[in-house]
């Protein structure tokens, strides 16, 4: 049966990691919610054959204490994994804890791949938190996906705005007379048109008078 330590031995492609260290740490955290924990979190325990499975998993004395343990494990592996599989991979399982806490700023530095995030490891080492790594990365998508929401709403109300204020340019330029300035228009009109018609009345009347003397 392959192991996860088989799988990287022959396999330096950093674009499939998040993959595989999103459905170990699903893995481990479905271990985690039956009560149970991992007995040996090792690369050379981790089954990866179909799937991830774990070779030792057993009851807890400190369920707590030992959840926590697997959780720690988890990012030295994914932490080894980064710093040795162009080199020949070593799953870092024996460095202790304290290795990683003093030499954090300068190992995340090391790192360039693309799928690396530093503050999760941060956030394990510094800080204490029992974050499982799919949860990590769930959490990473809702803030991606909302942010992208955001823009698109963003740019929809700048495109909102500039076509309702070309409306109102357009309709200041386009629009035509009220009713009140048509009125008045006529009403302007209306005197100079009487007086042209009744000079031009007078102007015939003598005209026929005159031919008639």
């Amino acid at each position: 049966m392959a192991t996860l330590g088989d799988y990287f031995s022959y396999n330096d492609d950093y674009s499939e990691l998040n993959t595989i260290y999103d459905n170990l740490s699903r893995e481990m955290k479905d271990i985690h919610n039956s009560g149970k924990v991992i007995t040996n979190f090792s690369s050379s325990s981790i089954n990866f054959d179909d799937g991830i499975s774990f070779d030792s998993v057993g009851n807890p004395v400190n369920f707590e204490l030992e959840k926590r343990n697997n959780i720690v494990s988890n990012a030295k592996m994914m932490l080894g994994t980064y710093l040795s599989l162009s080199t020949g991979f070593n799953d870092f399982s024996n460095v202790s804890d304290e290795f990683f806490t003093s030499n954090l700023d300068d190992i995340c530095s090391s790192i360039t791949s693309e799928s690396f995030y530093p503050e999760y490891y941060y956030g394990i080492f510094n800080e204490g938190k029992n974050e499982y790594y799919c949860d990590f990365l769930a959490r990473k998508k809702q803030e991606r996906d909302l942010n992208g929401n955001k823009n698109v709403n963003s740019y929809k109300k700048v495109l909102s705005n500039a076509a309702s204020s070309l409306y109102y340019d357009v309709s200041e330029e386009v629009e035509g007379p009220t009713l009140d300035q048509k009125q008045a228009k006529v009403h302007s009109l209306f005197y100079p048109v009487l007086i042209g018609v009744s000079l031009l009345l007078i102007v015939l009347v003598v005209i026929l008078i005159s031919n008639l003397i």
